[in-house]
């Protein structure tokens, strides 16, 4: 126990001294300069240590060219910049010592005291000099300025000592002098002022602008705000005028009471409308002005007959229209949407019940002209869509329940009459009747031969409705069927006793008939024959004059478009090349004509197919739907498709009164009773319609 008693503080003791003696190496490290590293006696050496273990001998560089000392820190005045004269210790310590603080401005005067004599006591006050401030203008300064000249600026900052002349050469290659004053807090200062000057004029140019600005906004606005009160002020009067007109228009309807007439409450309400038409829709004065036209307007059609007289009461309603129909005014005003013209109410209520009446139950279809004057009476007053509705509503149902009821006969062909004038007035929408007219007339053509020339009379007119394709196959199935009948069965090719009235027949029908269709039926139906009997002529040694005299009699019977054929002119040429080896052998050596020409695709016409392929051209390939139609056709029903409507995926037609749906796949005919689809034959869906009709 005694002697392990202050083994601690010999410990420490110990180890402070080992310290001590490190501190003590670290000093004796060699050094080139007295001196250095002595503050390493106060710490741990731990800084010559490393930079012993990294080669340091006293100097730094690769070949110990460096500084021994660290570079000392020196002390600038206040406010000077890198760039000013160097100054040491000892001068800086002076220039703090002798600086003055700064006196605040005074703003009337300044009394200059020497510090050394106190001046500033009271027992000094009579030793004191007051000095006047002294205020100059700019203008006496920059006079003062020019005759002082310009001032010079030392500047110190680099190695030699700059002399600019002027505050303008701040920032250029002055000329250089050498001098011991520096400039270096004044020309910070100098920044300063500029710096916060130039800030100041900037805020305040922008404020200036903003200002500007905002005086133009202001004046527009209060231009645009003069003009509203103008308009409204004219607006608040005109509305004032406008209604002391209807409370004079409103009096005077209640004192004359059923006495005043249309034209006299016309005329009033005429003047208001040219007033103000803008103010008298907008504010709906026209509401007003009908409901005073209602029972003065009903009064006068009370018993006006539109037949007899279609002319009546049109001025006045045109007036009316005038007045009432927004889209006509000049404003072409439209207010909200969905809302009813007041003139289109005046006349639903006193117009349009005497026209559908008319219409429906004294005009017939076939006496179309007293129908299309009052229609054309009328159409320059009543509005498009309603007379579009009039005429879908009353006229095309009764054309075509008339069409559906005409049957047509070769003597009876004045169905176009009656229908062709329509349709000026509903164009596409007559499209349906005419579908229905060509399954009627192609029923009259049944019955018809070709050497009745009433067919060409009764088809003409429907010519230019019908379109070139339609046509074409109407003609190519109810008319070409009929010529050739005459070609094979009448027409008798004889040299000796040529009949060439039945061939004349045919010809009368070019220009209904295309010349392709023609050229087609003569070379398929005629010229085989023809050749033939040529042939037989031209090997038993006949006259050629005579034979070339009936050539030339044949080929003047047909027209130019019809002779241009191809498939015509080579017929006609192989009759040349027969005559013409029947010339030089003496008919011994006469080449046979082929039994048929070889047809190329121009020469076939829409629905016409060459013998080679396996069909004809009048034989088609008749579908189930094709097969409906030709039976409706021969029992005189229509049959017509209901365009957009469709069952079970079928589309749906009618059969006369029927409704009716075509399965091909499975050959079904499907008729709608009631909420059912019930199968049918051909002959039941005639009897049903019978029995409806």
């Amino acid at each position: 126990m005694p002697t392990d008693f202050g083994q601690r503080k010999r410990d420490s003791a110990a180890r402070k001294k080992k310290k001590d003696t490190h501190g003590q190496d670290a000093a004796t490290a060699p050094v080139s300069e007295p001196g250095f590293a002595a503050f390493e006696k106060h710490t741990k050496g731990i800084g010559m240590k490393l930079l012993s273990k990294m080669g340091f001998k006293g100097k730094l560089g690769k070949d110990e060219k460096g500084i021994a000392k660290p570079i000392e820190v020196k002390m600038r005045p206040q406010g000077a910049g890198l760039g000013s004269a160097p100054v040491d210790g000892t001068q800086m310590k002076e220039k703090i010592s002798k600086k003055k603080p700064i006196n605040k401005p005074q703003v009337e005067k300044e009394v200059h005291v020497e510090a050394e004599a106190e001046l500033w006591k009271k027992k000094n006050r009579e030793r004191r000099v007051r000095q006047n401030l002294q205020y100059k203008t700019a203008e006496e300064m920059l006079q003062d300025k020019a005759e002082a000249g310009p001032m010079k600026i030392v500047d110190m900052r680099g190695p030699q000592v700059k002399i600019m002349v002027g505050g303008d050469s701040i920032g250029n290659k002055p000329s250089m002098e050498e001098d011991d004053t520096s400039l270096g807090e004044l020309r910070h200062n100098l920044r300063l002022i500029v710096s916060l000057t130039e800030s100041q004029i900037q805020a305040t140019d922008a404020k200036l602008h903003h200002e500007k600005d905002t005086v133009g906004i202001l004046q527009t606005d209060m231009e645009r705000l003069k003009q509203e009160i103008q308009a409204s002020e004219g607006k608040i009067e005109s509305l004032e005028s406008l209604e002391q007109e209807v409370k004079r228009i409103d009096k005077h309807v209640e004192e004359h009471g059923a006495q005043i007439s249309l034209d006299e409450l016309g005329d009033l309400y005429l003047r208001v409308h040219e007033h103000s038409a803008a103010e008298f829709f907008e504010h709906r004065i026209d509401c007003i002005a009908c409901a005073h036209a209602v029972h003065p307007m009903l009064s006068m059609f009370a018993d006006w007959e539109p037949l007899d007289d279609p002319q009546y009461g049109v001025d006045d309603v045109a007036l009316w229209k005038k007045i009432l129909d927004a889209h006509g005014s000049n404003n072409q005003q439209t207010y909200r949407t969905g809302t009813r013209s007041s003139f289109r109410a005046l006349l639903e209520q006193a117009v349009l019940p005497k026209l559908r009446s008319a219409l429906l139950n004294q005009w017939q279809p076939v006496d179309p002209e007293l129908a299309l004057v009052l229609v054309e009476s009328w159409e320059s007053v009543i509005p498009a869509q309603m007379k579009t509705a009039l005429l879908m509503q009353c006229v095309l149902p009764k054309i075509q329940r008339c069409i559906e009821d005409w049957k047509p006969t070769l003597k009876d062909a004045s169905i176009h009459h009656w229908v062709h004038p329509w349709l000026v007035h509903m164009g596409d929408h007559m499209d349906p009747l005419f579908n229905t007219a060509k399954h009627k007339l192609a029923t009259a053509l049944q019955d018809w031969h070709p050497s009745d020339p009433s067919a060409k009379e009764l088809l003409k007119p429907w010519v230019s409705l019908w379109g070139k394709r339609t046509w074409d196959k109407f003609v190519q199935r109810n008319i070409l069927p009929k010529l050739r009948e005459v070609l094979e069965n009448q027409l008798e090719i004889n040299p000796e006793k040529q009949d060439i009235e039945p061939l004349k027949w045919i010809m009368e029908w070019d220009g209904l008939a295309s010349s392709r269709q023609l050229s087609y039926l003569f070379a398929r139906f005629l010229f085989p024959e023809w050749l033939e009997v040529l042939y037989e002529w031209l090997i038993a040694n006949p006259d050629f004059d005579e034979v070339g005299n009936w050539y030339l009699g044949w080929k003047s019977l047909f027209p130019e478009d019809v002779l241009a054929n191809d498939a015509v002119r080579r017929n006609f040429n192989a009759a040349l090349e027969m005559m013409s080896a029947a010339v030089e052998t003496s008919g011994k050596n006469v080449p046979r004509p082929p039994k048929h020409f070889a047809f190329s695709d121009a020469d076939i016409p829409v629905g016409g197919a060459e013998p080679s392929r396996k069909a004809s051209f009048f034989a088609e390939d008749i579908g189930f739907k094709e097969l409906v139609q030709r039976y409706a056709e021969e029992n005189n029903v229509a049959f017509l498709p209901k365009p957009g409507r469709m069952h079970a995926g079928l589309p749906v037609f009618g059969f006369g009164r029927l409704t009716i749906t075509l399965d091909a796949n499975q050959q079904v005919i499907r008729a709608k009773a009631g909420e059912q689809w019930i199968p049918m034959s051909l002959e039941e869906l005639v009897k049903e319609h019978e029995r409806r009709a």
